[in-house]
């Protein structure tokens, strides 16, 4: 699959910031993802990453990584139905400048807006 590196990121599928290595250089040398090979990426996913940030396996700073890499980014698909409420969220992680320094506070907070929108999903 093409879009392994990306699929292993989202799943955080190893060492965080070898997965974000691997994500940058094959976006450096991808043009354009063939039609059915982009990356799903669920809210699942996403309260994964946050709940690590809580646990503290997941620093501010990788989730941050983390996030700018898969916010708006042509090759990752987002949860139909959901897109919003993902598109919020990585962008609160990938622009702490803007918003806040992430935190477990910030990651519990998060957590329960990802939460809600799955309620609402119902």
């Amino acid at each position: 699959m093409a879009t392994n590196a990306l699929v292993r990121l989202i799943a955080l599928d190893g060492d965080c910031e070898q997965l974000v290595r691997e994500a940058r250089e094959y976006l450096r040398n991808v043009q354009t993802p063939p039609q059915d090979s982009f990356a799903p990426l669920r809210l699942a996913d996403l309260d994964r990453a946050l709940e690590l940030c809580v646990e503290g396996v997941l620093s501010g700073e990788r989730i941050q990584e983390w996030a700018e890499i898969l916010e708006m980014n042509e090759h990752v698909d987002y949860e139909s139905g959901v897109e919003e409420a993902i598109a919020d969220v990585l962008f609160r992680l990938s622009t702490p400048e803007i918003n806040e320094p992430i935190s477990q506070a910030v990651a519990r907070e998060l957590r329960a807006a990802l939460c809600a929108a799955r309620s609402k999903r119902r």
